[in-house]
């Protein structure tokens, strides 16, 4: 198999140097991006991007057996994880079944009204289509 030697990830020796520490960082606030991810951000309004932010809520019935289900786009700079627990959140506030698949989630039923009006009050721009 071979020596395993173990390369230390401490910044100890060997790993001193820093290609960006040549960078100058005037006009920058220290840390101002450090430790927050947009998977942690809050929504859309914490990143300034609420408002502009459009978020597509149509309805479908084709290729679904004749059932109605209300699809959700344009969410996919929330991030996987803040989609999955915003269709948790959602799921149990209408009372309904749901999923999410790929940067979409899907609802059961006729569900346009309650989440332009519940992302509306959120500071999104949702757009309605679908009849």
């Amino acid at each position: 198999m071979g020596d395993r030697r173990r390369i230390s990830t401490d910044g100890g020796e060997g790993l001193g140097y820093n290609p960006f520490g040549s960078l100058k960082t005037d006009g920058f606030a220290p840390g101002a991006t450090a430790g927050k991810s947009p998977e942690t951000a809050g929504p859309a309004k914490a990143n300034g991007r609420a408002g502009r932010q459009r978020i597509d809520i149509r309805r479908e019935k084709s290729g679904r057996g004749g059932k109605t289900v209300t699809v959700v786009s344009g969410l996919a700079p929330l991030g996987p994880t803040r989609i999955e627990a915003l269709a948790r959140s959602l799921r149990k506030a209408l009372g309904v079944g749901g999923a999410v698949k790929g940067n979409c989630i899907e609802f059961q039923g006729d569900q346009r009204e309650k989440l332009a009006a519940f992302f509306r009050d959120e500071g999104f721009r949702p757009v309605l289509s679908g009849g």
